[in-house]
């Protein structure tokens, strides 16, 4: 979700949001160029909402040669939901002075510079879900600045907490703790996050220079947590098994990948791809994690060629925190049709659909390095019978947008490196068929600013935030530290 920030406390969002279906009510078939038929739409019903999008089992014995790869402070699970909307990591405040602990579900958003979570006063539709906790410390820490956000019409304002070591705060990361830092305390909620459990957004920019405490990740290399400002995500697949043997909920049932911190991107490099493609990250002023567009060539059964975009030097925008990919209307208009021919369904607002069993590509040049997105990336879910045998599109057009945004629909392919310091993205092809996961205890990391009694343990496994005691946290790492080593085995499908 992209954030376009004007100074520190105003900005327009310009992306596209996460997305649980793609199915529109919207949508119409066009007969003949004139008539118009509505397209009913199939609501999932509760069973197949709370279904799980791959399958987990226990196993006796794991291939010998399956790499394995160690859960630890700087190796944190990446969460997602059942329709893998979205991506998130679990995230805890906790406040010495008046004993306040709290875990936050955040959104991992590389298109916005700014984190941001529900305040206890947001009352907003997405405020009020069950599972999503807001903020809600006795202290007032705040700077006396205000933010404000609008994301394609919705607004996200509020006061901006910030605090320094003295303050006795701190903001974790798992077990990766900073105790200098800043986020906006939200008193409203976007209605596009209305179907999400999370609180709020962990913003991802691509640069720190005038971002530091905004920026989380360059903030942990800041204060020595991290030794290098660089992370990677191997997000999972969307149809993999996950079969592990012992107990199975050493695993998250939300399990949506892995984020690596620091020099465990490195590390870990060969293990999911044989090479990466680095790209030079375009100056900007929304801290984007901008890339140009070289070339962009279409295939399908009869059709093998250049694709002609709307601007000479197109640019794209890889972005977190969007769930398919958003072009130009334009461009999105005429790639369908290219694809699709006289095969495909629009309501001419950036919504389409096109036959289920449709066989398309395209290759995508970034800085002149190409890059694969199959049909089956960006197909969504099947239409009912009103338009039987046809699927959504999980490629949208927006008005008033320049870029393409590549979303997690394009990230899950790749070990994908965003690199700080290089003011670079790495993509390699995540080529990992199968690999086994051991759950270390995480390192209790204890500021000399905080009292001995404020150790934040991290890597949680639950589905859910909700507000713990610092005995309960501590019996819940208890239980996970009990679980170590219990190996887990994923088959992923590689297109």
């Amino acid at each position: 979700m992209l954030v376009h920030w004007l100074g520190l406390l105003a900005g327009t969002a310009l992306a596209l949001h996460p997305v649980k279906d793609f199915r529109t009510a919207s949508l119409q078939k066009l007969k003949g160029g004139v008539s118009k038929q509505n397209v009913a739409i199939q609501v999932p019903g509760k069973s197949e909402s709370n279904a799980a999008s791959y399958t987990i089992s226990t196993v006796s014995t794991l291939p010998s040669l399956a790499p394995t790869i160690a859960v630890s402070d700087k190796i944190q699970y990446v969460l997602t939901d059942v329709s893998q909307s979205i991506y998130y990591i679990n995230t805890t405040f906790t406040d010495t002075e008046t004993q306040y602990e709290q875990t936050f579900q955040l959104l991992l958003d590389s298109g916005s510079d700014f984190t941001w979570i529900y305040n206890q006063s947001c009352s907003s539709g997405a405020c009020t879900r069950d599972l999503v906790p807001k903020f809600n410390d006795s202290r007032k820490i705040n700077s006396g600045d205000k933010f404000e956000l609008s994301y394609s019409g919705d607004s996200v304002s509020g006061d901006i907490l910030s605090t320094s070591s003295t303050d006795k705060t701190v903001f974790a990361f798992g077990s990766l703790q900073l105790t200098s830092f800043e986020f906006g305390l939200a008193d409203e909620a976007p209605t596009i996050f209305n179907d999400f459990n999370v609180s709020g957004i962990l913003g991802i920019p691509s640069q720190s220079e005038d971002h530091t405490k905004r920026s989380m990740f360059s903030q942990l290399y800041n204060e020595k947590i991290i030794d290098k400002p660089v992370f990677s995500l191997a997000l999972v697949a969307s149809n993999q098994q996950i079969e592990y043997s012992g107990n199975v909920s050493a695993l998250p049932d939300n399990y949506g990948g892995l984020m690596f911190f620091g020099s465990e991107v490195a590390k870990n490099q060969q293990t999911f791809t044989d090479s990466v493609k680095y790209l030079n990250i375009q100056s900007n002023d929304n801290a984007y994690w901008l890339v140009n567009v070289t070339d962009i060539k279409l295939f399908n059964d009869s059709y093998s060629g250049d694709f002609d975009i709307s601007e000479s030097s197109l640019q794209a925008i890889i972005d977190t925190g969007t769930t398919g990919m958003a072009l130009p209307m334009d461009d999105a208009d005429n790639l369908h049709s290219q694809l699709f021919g006289s095969s495909l369904v629009t309501d001419s607002k950036g919504n389409y659909a096109f036959p289920c069993d449709a066989d398309a590509n395209i290759t995508i040049s970034l800085d002149g390095q190409k890059f694969s997105i199959s049909v089956s990336d960006f197909k969504g879910d099947e239409y009912g019978s009103q338009l039987e045998g046809y699927c959504a599109s999980k490629i949208q057009g927006l008005d008033d947008n320049n870029y393409w945004i590549l979303g997690s629909i394009f990230l899950r392919r790749y070990y994908a490196i965003f690199d700080i310091q290089q003011h670079k993205i790495g993509l390699g092809v995540n080529n990992l068929l199968l690999y086994k996961l051991k759950e270390v205890k995480p390192t209790s990391i204890t500021s000399s600013s905080l009292s001995s009694s404020t150790t934040v343990h991290g890597n949680s496994s639950s589905s859910q935030s909700t507000k713990h005691s610092k005995t309960s946290l501590a019996n819940s790492s208890g239980l996970i530290a009990g679980l170590s080593y219990a190996l887990l085995c994923m088959f992923a499908y590689i297109i």
